[in-house]
């Protein structure tokens, strides 16, 4: 599968969790309308960056999926629920995404070592 196929995948799973925030009485769920702008910007940024080979934006999205598993692992186990269990599920998707051998070659490619102090 094409690197670029993949990052169509990951951005996809980005709009289903949006599309499940978006949904009446939903957890996790927007604070307001700029919430919701300033998410998908903050997500059509990282996966731009993410297509040009970005560490960064690679290690903020490793990050976002992983630190998303365990905050709902942190949630007392009686009041997790059906959407805590597929916002996880997704979640961990994005990090298998992000972890495909495609995905990292992608991104050690663009990795420039800084140059040396003259």
């Amino acid at each position: 599968m094409s690197v670029r196929r993949i990052l169509f995948v990951y951005a996809g799973l980005w709009a289903l969790l949006d599309l499940g925030a978006l949904l009446p009485d939903s957890n996790p769920s927007f604070s307001s309308n700029w919430g919701v702008v300033a998410s998908v910007f903050i997500q059509c940024l990282l996966v731009w960056r993410l297509s040009l080979g970005s560490a960064v934006a690679w290690g903020f999205g490793l990050f976002m999926a992983v630190g998303s598993v365990v905050s709902v692992a942190l949630i007392d186990a009686t009041t997790i629920g059906v959407s805590e269990s597929l916002f996880t599920v997704v979640c961990l998707a994005q990090a298998g995404v992000l972890l495909t051998p495609a995905v990292r070659r992608l991104v050690r490619s663009h990795h420039k070592a800084p140059p040396a102090a003259a």
